[in-house]
């Protein structure tokens, strides 16, 4: 029910009008993603780079993988900023490793 929320305003109308064109596939994918996600997609800003428009191109599962690929470059840069900052404790930095079960090649 919240995440029907997050797509409808109080009187009905979508918050999101580009997503209309989306199927309900792909807006269940995106249905994920953050608020500041949704909005710069609204906004026309490309996120994981893909506007809307392209969104709309590719099939549900290019866009599930676009989506998983983008969330773990982000954590991957994440994880190296920490590991690089010299403040880092090497508790936090084990503790972010073990979290995400990452394996390093």
């Amino acid at each position: 029910m919240s995440t029907s929320f997050r797509f409808v305003e109080g009187n009905g109308n979508l918050k999101y009008q580009r997503f209309a064109q989306l199927g309900v596939s792909k807006i269940y994918e995106l249905a994920m993603e953050d608020d500041e996600v949704l909005k710069g997609l609204e906004d026309g800003e490309a996120v994981a780079g893909m506007t809307v428009e392209e969104i709309d191109r590719l099939s549900v599962r290019e866009l599930k993988q676009k989506l998983r690929d983008a969330k773990k470059d982000k954590e991957d840069s994440r994880i190296s900023i920490c590991i690089k900052d010299k403040d880092a404790s090497p508790t936090m930095v084990i503790r972010i490793i073990w979290t995400k079960k990452l394996s390093f090649r």
